[in-house]
C-alpha cells in the first residue's frame, strides 16, 4: 500500500491517503506532500506559528503544601500547560492531468487562490488584534472575497460581516446567510469549593472537586446551566437552531492501566482515556416562511465507563463490563417519527461502529438495518492487514487504524429481510465478491475487480464487474489511469 513515488511515505490515512516528508523549501523543518487515492497531490509547505490556549488538565493535579507555625495546609492545583500551535498550510493542489490550484500567503494571511486555467479567488482580510504584531497574534479574519472566472473578469464578491450578536455572509446577489451564537471553546467545570480548614485559629481554604467516577478514573463535575445555541438562517428565511450541552461520553470494556504518580490517590489517573467530555447536540428546531416547525430532540444511552473482563483483581466487580456494550442515539421529531442508531462500545473490538439503524413511527419500528463487520479477531483469515500503518503514541487507541470492513447488512422491513453479505476481500480490504438475497426467495452473486496505478497513486478504480455469472462491465485503463 505504498506509491512508487521515489521516496518514503511514513504518514498514512486509513482511506488510502499517504504523505511524503520532504525538506522545507526555505528555512528549517519539513514540508509534506500528500497523495489522495485518486492521484491528486497536496503540497503543504507554509508554516504558521500561533499562541494556543493554555490548557487545564481535566484530571491531573499538583499538590502544593503551605506550612507555618502550628499548621500545614495542602492544596490541589490543576496542572496547566502553555501551548503554541504550528500549522502547515496547503500551498498547491495538483491532479494527475496537470491541473493545479495555488495558494498564496503573506505571512499568516491567505491572499489569493488561483488555478492554472485563469480562475482565481482574492481574499481580503484584516487582523483580529490590530494593535498586536503578527508574531504576537497572527490571526486574521476574512472581510470579503472576490472570485473571477478568468483574466479581465470583474468577478463576484462575497462579504463577511461581524456584528456583536451575529455573523453574516452577503452573497453577490445581496442575499445573505446569518449565523447567531457559537459553541464555547471549553466546557466549564466545578474545580474547587470553599472549605473551613480550621476554627482555632480560623482558616479557610479551597478543596478540589476532582473525584473518582470509577477506579483510577477521575473527573470534575460540570458547572450547571451550560447551554450553547447556534442558529443558521438561509437566504430564503428558513432557519435551523441547534442546542448543545456538555455530556460525558464514557468508554466501555477498557483495559486497566493506572498511572500512580504519588502516594496521594487524588493524583492517580488512567493512562487510557476512559471518557470524553464534549458539547453534544440535544435539540434542533427548523422554522421559516411557509415551513411547518419541526423540533428534533436527541437522547444518548449507554454512556457509562467500565473495564474489560479479566481485571477483577484491580477493580470492583460492578465496574466490569457484562456482555456486549452498546451506545444508543435516538433522534425524535415532533411528528412522532424517530431515528435510532446503535453503536458498538467494546474497546478494541467495535468501538464507534454502527451496529444498527432503525426508523420508528409512533414508537413502532418500521424498518431496521443491522451491520456486522470483519472484527480484529477474524483478521488472521483475511487477505488484508489488520492495519495500514500504526499509531505510535504511547497508549493511543490502535483500533481507529484497524481495517474492519462491513461484512453484512440485513434490512428488515414490511415482514421481509434483505441481506447483502461480502464473501471475500482483497489486500486493500475492498469487497471482491458478495451475495444479495431476501426472505422472498431471490438471490444473486456479484464480483468486482479493481485497477490500481501505484505510480500515480490512483487506486480503487473498478475494472470489472460480474453479476450472477454474467460480465456486466469491463474497463481498460491507460498509463494515466484513464
Amino acid at each position: 500500500r505504498v506509491p512508487n513515488c521515489g521516496s518514503s511515505t511514513p504518514l498514512v490515512t486509513k482511506d488510502g491517503g499517504v504523505f511524503e516528508v520532504r525538506p522545507a523549501v526555505s528555512g528549517p523543518g519539513s514540508r509534506l506532500v500528500g497523495r489522495a487515492p485518486d492521484g491528486t497531490r497536496y503540497f503543504f509547505q507554509h508554516l504558521v506559528k500561533d499562541q494556543y490556549d493554555t490548557v487545564t488538565h481535566p484530571t491531573q493535579i499538583r499538590v502544593i503544601t503551605n506550612t507555618g507555625p502550628g499548621y500545614s495546609v495542602s492544596s490541589h492545583v490543576p496542572e496547566t500547560l502553555r501551548r503554541d500551535i504550528y500549522v502547515l498550510y496547503a500551498t498547491r493542489v495538483e491532479d494527475r492531468f496537470g491541473n493545479s490550484v495555488n495558494y498564496e500567503w503573506n505571512g499568516a494571511r491567505l491572499v489569493r487562490i488561483h488555478a492554472n486555467d485563469g480562475r482565481e479567488i482574492v481574499v481580503h482580510s484584516s487582523k483580529v488584534a490590530p494593535t498586536l504584531s503578527e508574531a504576537e497574534d497572527p490571526r486574521y479574519q476574512v472581510d470579503r472575497i472576490t472570485a473571477r472566472g478568468d483574466v479581465g473578469d470583474a468577478g463576484r464578491e462575497w462579504q463577511y460581516l461581524l456584528f456583536s450578536d451575529r455573523r453574516e455572509v452577503v452573497n453577490p446577489d445581496g442575499t445573505r446567510w446569518v449565523y447567531r451564537g457559537a459553541v464555547p471553546r471549553a466546557i466549564e467545570y466545578e474545580r474547587e469549593r470553599d472549605v473551613i480548614l480550621s476554627t482555632m485559629p480560623f482558616q479557610a481554604g479551597k478543596q478540589s472537586m476532582l473525584a473518582d467516577i470509577a477506579t483510577c478514573t477521575k473527573a470534575y463535575p460540570f458547572k450547571s446551566g451550560q447551554v450553547a445555541t447556534i442558529e443558521v438562517t438561509h437566504p430564503s428565511g428558513a432557519s435551523m437552531a441547534y442546542r448543545l450541552q456538555p455530556v460525558r461520553h464514557g468508554r466501555a470494556a477498557t483495559p486497566f492501566s493506572c498511572n500512580q504518580q504519588s502516594d496521594d490517590q487524588l493524583t492517580w489517573n488512567s493512562r487510557i482515556p476512559r471518557y470524553e467530555d464534549g458539547w453534544t447536540l440535544v435539540e434542533r428546531n427548523l422554522s421559516g416562511p411557509a415551513i411547518a416547525p419541526v423540533r428534533t430532540t436527541y437522547t444518548y444511552d449507554g454512556l457509562g465507563v467500565s473495564f474489560a473482563p479479566g481485571w477483577e483483581q484491580y477493580v470492583a466487580p460492578n465496574e466490569i463490563a457484562q456482555g456486549p456494550q452498546r451506545k444508543v442515539v435516538t433522534a425524535t421529531r415532533s411528528d412522532g417519527t424517530a431515528l435510532r442508531f446503535t453503536y458498538g462500545r467494546d474497546y478494541g473490538i467495535n468501538e464507534g461502529l454502527m451496529l444498527a439503524e432503525e426508523t420508528l413511527s409512533g414508537g413502532t419500528v418500521a424498518s431496521r438495518v443491522d451491520h456486522t463487520y470483519v472484527l480484529p479477531s477474524e483478521n488472521a483469515s483475511q487477505a488484508f492487514a489488520l492495519a495500514f500503518g500504526a499509531i505510535t503514541m504511547g497508549y493511543s487507541d490502535q483500533f481507529s487504524a484497524y481495517n474492519v470492513p462491513v461484512k453484512s447488512s440485513v434490512r428488515t422491513q414490511d415482514g421481509a429481510t434483505f441481506t447483502t453479505s461480502q464473501q471475500s476481500f482483497d489486500a486493500w480490504a475492498r469487497p471482491t465478491s458478495s451475495t444479495a438475497s431476501s426472505s422472498l426467495g431471490s438471490s444473486r452473486t456479484a464480483s468486482t475487480a479493481y485497477h490500481d496505478n501505484l505510480s500515480l497513486w490512483v487506486v480503487g478504480q473498478t475494472s470489472r464487474q460480474v453479476l450472477a455469472g454474467v460480465e456486466t462491465s469491463r474497463i481498460e485503463f491507460n498509463a494515466l489511469a484513464q
